[in-house]
């Protein structure tokens, strides 16, 4: 199919198919690769992915195609325009008994899971907060301001929230219109996953935190003075409609 179509790029998610099929592709093929993509120039032909577990990002332009690439969820935003292109099906017809992989079964994600990819508003939390039980101050701004709960790698190691509520590069990347970070420091690992989002504030106590370094607005103050004052604050403006 690639050699028919002449096709420039072979796409996959940067999830456990798209680990899986893409190196053999590349591999099989002799075709120039990439792993964890969080940007591209198409201009420029410019790719932007993550290395080192996400402390560092590296730019890379590969000779030859089709590329073969993973791509990670939620780092680009929705192509919002329209295209003359269609969607063919495309049937392999492979022989059976040549598959060496046998499929069992899908497993559903129990319903009401956080989807953080596709929330417009997040507030996630650090290990700063100390605690489970502190963690529920992040829980009810969110609520007060209808978001999703997000979270450092430190909490979900904790074992305070599923590890589908982590932001980084060992978790999801998100893109949401506004994102609040508190106690939160800022390490590479976790502004990798959320720089990109549309409207940043950030609350921390030390005014050298890197999370300012990508804020929109840095909030330097104690987070369990600051928390309940915006949550209360929410509330009332709610309320006045």
């Amino acid at each position: 199919l690639i050699a028919d179509q002449e096709v420039e790029f072979v796409l996959f998610s940067h999830a456990p198919l798209g680990w899986d099929a893409a190196p053999r592709l590349a591999a099989v093929h002799g075709l120039p690769a990439l792993t964890e993509v969080v940007d591209v120039e198409t201009g420029s032909g410019v790719w932007t992915r993550l290395m080192f577990n996400g402390k560092l990002q590296v730019k890379m332009k590969l000779a030859g195609t089709p590329l073969v690439a993973t791509v990670q969820r939620g780092a680009c935003a929705a192509f919002e325009g329209q295209t003359s292109g269609t969607v063919e099906e495309y049937a392999p017809g492979l022989d059976g008994e040549s598959v060496r992989q046998k499929f069992v079964e899908v497993l559903q994600a129990p319903k009401g899971k956080v989807d953080l990819a596709a929330a417009d508003i997040i507030v996630s939390g650090g290990r700063s907060l100390g605690s489970e039980e502190k963690f529920a101050m992040i829980h009810e701004l969110a609520e007060a301001l209808g978001a999703q709960v997000g979270a450092s790698r430190p909490v979900t190691d904790a074992g305070w929230l599923p590890h589908e509520h982590q932001i980084g590069s060992s978790g999801v990347t998100v893109k949401p219109k506004l994102y609040i970070a508190t106690g939160i420091s800022g390490a590479i690992q976790l502004t990798a996953g959320m720089k990109q989002s549309g409207y940043i504030i950030a609350i921390n106590r030390d005014k050298e935190a890197p999370i300012f370094e990508v804020a929109d607005v840095g909030v330097v103050g104690d987070q369990f003075e600051v928390l309940p004052a915006l949550t209360k604050a929410i509330k009332e403006a709610k309320g006045q409609g």
